[in-house]
């Protein structure tokens, strides 16, 4: 569960969800597009909260935005790769 669908299931727009929660529509819209990729916990746990009275039970981590892949399927790290042949 993401922030967006979350807020979309609450029936919130982001103006709406940054009033409730306090925290600027700017910054709603990084954390859903994926541009602000570590949001602190204040600003989840406001998002949160403003969540939850709208009838949504969520949790910080829900909200993170989804992380990308450090290795693509079949890549391998070149710090692994130099650690082998150290080894």
């Amino acid at each position: 569960m993401r922030l967006r669908k979350e807020r979309k299931a609450a029936k919130l727009t982001q103006a709406e969800l940054a009033r409730r929660s306090k925290v600027t529509q700017g910054t709603i819209s990084r954390i859903e597009s994926g541009a602000m990729p570590k949001p602190s916990f204040d600003v989840l746990n406001r998002l949160a909260i403003a969540l939850q009275r709208a009838g949504r039970i969520v949790n910080e981590a829900q909200l993170q935005p989804r992380r990308q892949p450090l290795l693509v399927h079949g890549a391998r790290c070149a710090r692994s790769a130099r650690a082998r042949v150290t080894a």
